[in-house]
């Protein structure tokens, strides 16, 4: 049997030029301040999503983020972090997370 966590964080990076949507590794600072290139600023953002973008991006002239500024409802610059707070209700199966 499978232990399982009562919550499960995915977090994915959304790619400003691209739109494209990659996986980080872990949560910690230095890692979202590496995915945003610089000082991390939170998000308010709704649902089950946690959103970090990059504090200074309008100021550095960061691309404009069409993904994430229409998950967001506002303009954000640069590559922008998203952490989705599942439940493990909510989450997806994966190879091996469910008993056979």
């Amino acid at each position: 049997m499978t232990a399982q966590a009562d919550h499960i964080a995915p977090q994915y990076v959304i790619r400003a030029l691209t739109g494209a949507c990659e996986a980080l590794p872990d949560q910690y600072l230095t890692t979202l301040q590496n995915a945003v290139g610089g000082w991390i600023e939170q998000i308010p953002a709704t649902g089950d999503l946690t959103m970090f973008a990059n504090e200074d991006g309008r100021a550095r002239r960061l691309p404009y983020n069409f993904v994430a500024s229409r998950m967001a409802h506002q303009q954000l610059f640069g590559d922008v972090v998203v952490i989705v707070d599942l439940t493990p209700d909510d989450a997806p199966a994966y190879p091996g997370s469910v008993d056979e």
